[in-house]
C-alpha cells in the first residue's frame, strides 16, 4: 500500500476529523491537494551540490535530491494528536509519525487506545 493510499484511507475512515486536520483537506474528495511528481534535473546543480528548490537543502547526488523530493518532507501536516482526547495537538505529515507519537506515551493520548480503536473499527487492529 502506498503512502497516498494510506492517507486516503485514513481520511475516509476519520469522517469526524479526530486525527486529520480539516484545514489541510481542501478538496471536495476530502483528500489533501494532489501531490505532483517532482523530478530534479542536472539544472539543480548549484556549482557545489544539487539543491532542493523548495527548502534549499543540498545533496551530493541528483539521486539523493530526487529521493528527498519523493519523500513526505514537503507534504502538508494533515494529521494531529487530538486535543479532545487528551492529546497535545502536535501535527504530523504521515500517519506512521502520529502512531509513533502515540506509542511514545509523551502525552495523554495513549490512555485513549480503546476509543481510538472504536474509530478505526473492530476489524482493524491499532498497533499501540
Amino acid at each position: 500500500m502506498t503512502r497516498k493510499q494510506i492517507t486516503q484511507l485514513a481520511i475516509d475512515i476519520d469522517t469526524t476529523n479526530i486525527v486529520t486536520d480539516p484545514s489541510h483537506l481542501l478538496h471536495d474528495s476530502g483528500a489533501p491537494p494532489e501531490a505532483f511528481a517532482i523530478c530534479a534535473t542536472e539544472l539543480s546543480f548549484n556549482g557545489r551540490k544539487y539543491e532542493c528548490f523548495l527548502c534549499h537543502h543540498e545533496y551530493k547526488t541528483l539521486s539523493a535530491l530526487n529521493q528527498h523530493l519523493a519523500s513526505p518532507v514537503h507534504d502538508a501536516d494533515i494529521y494531529w494528536c487530538p486535543k479532545d482526547w487528551q492529546g497535545c495537538g502536535t501535527k504530523f505529515r504521515v500517519l506512521s509519525a502520529l502512531c509513533q507519537h502515540v506509542e511514545s506515551e509523551r502525552c495523554g493520548i495513549r490512555r485513549f487506545k480503546d476509543p481510538m480503536q472504536e474509530v478505526i473499527g473492530e476489524d482493524k487492529e491499532l498497533a499501540v
